[in-house]
Parts: structure tokens; C-alpha cells; sequence
């Protein structure tokens, strides 16, 4: 298992090196520094799958420092048939339960999205979340994350601005 820092190059930039010195890899995701009592967070991806990982990612980036979680255990979730963006959002809102109620920090998934065949309007996820629970003594906490607005909120199966409310 390849532990991972991400670390900001920038106020809105990040990359990712892996902590077993392998090859550095940008993070399609960067942190948006002109929201007031918000953070705000343009992401891409190559594919929905990707982007929800990255989605992920981002949210822990802006909650934690992930170079101090171990993604020991996983979680899984599952939401069907919902619109894409209604379904990225759904999705970080479980994480933030996740944090908030099982006090469980997320900060990596594998995220399969499926298209619906029967309804081309409606997606469905599958994500395997990893993570541990919270140790006040050893993780770096940030900010907490109340939620997901839908305040500046849009998603497409390759990118998305989602806006937390902090």
C-alpha cells in the first residue's frame, strides 16, 4: 500500500507525490480561493469514475492532512438512479456523514459510475471508500465541512465546481 502527500504548490494547486518515491502525479483537482465562508473546487477527470475519486480527494485536501490518514479500512457506498450532478452530490454529502457521524476519514475511493440504459438521464455509483477512523492524537484536522451547497454547484461526467459550506 503506497501512502501519498498532497500538498499544495500554490493557494489553488495541488499535486501528489507518493511517500516510497515514485513518479509524482497532479491532481485534477484545485481548490478555489475566492469564496467568503466557503471553499470552492474546480475538478477533472478523464472519466465519472475519476472524477468522484478526485472528488474525494479534494474533500480531504481541504479537511485533513491525508499524509496523516492511512487508508486501512474502506467503506461502501451505493446511491442509484439519480441525474450525475445530483449524484456527485449525494456522494459527498455521505462522506461528510461519514465523517460527521462514524467519524471515519475518507481519503481515497475507487468509484464505479454506470449509466443508466434504460434512462440516459439517471446514474448510479458504486465506491469502495478508504480510510480510517478519526484519531484526535495523530490526524491533522482542518476545517470541518458542514455541507455541499448547491451555490455555484455544476457536474459533468469530466468535470465539476462544487462549493462546501465550512
Amino acid at each position: 500500500m503506497k501512502r501519498i502527500r498532497i500538498a499544495p504548490t500554490s493557494p489553488s494547486v495541488c499535486t501528489q507525490t507518493y511517500m516510497n518515491g515514485a513518479e509524482p502525479r497532479k491532481l485534477m483537482f484545485r481548490i478555489l480561493d475566492h469564496y467568503t465562508a466557503d471553499v470552492g473546487v474546480d475538478i477533472e477527470a478523464d472519466a465519472p469514475g475519476g472524477l468522484f475519486a478526485e472528488a474525494c480527494r479534494a474533500l480531504a485536501q481541504i479537511t485533513m492532512d491525508p499524509d496523516s490518514v492511512v487508508p486501512a479500512q474502506s467503506r461502501t457506498l451505493c446511491i442509484e438512479k439519480r441525474p450525475f450532478d445530483l449524484l456527485l452530490f449525494e456522494f459527498l454529502e455521505e462522506l461528510i456523514y461519514l465523517r460527521d457521524a462514524e467519524q471515519f476519514l475518507s481519503i481515497d475511493a475507487d468509484c464505479e459510475v454506470m449509466q443508466d440504459p434504460s434512462d440516459t438521464t439517471l446514474w448510479s455509483l458504486h465506491a469502495e471508500v478508504r480510510g480510517e477512523p478519526i484519531d484526535h492524537k495523530r490526524h491533522k484536522l482542518k476545517v470541518e465541512i458542514k455541507a455541499v451547497t448547491f451555490h455555484d454547484f455544476h457536474a459533468e461526467p469530466t468535470r465539476a465546481r462544487v462549493v462546501f459550506d465550512i
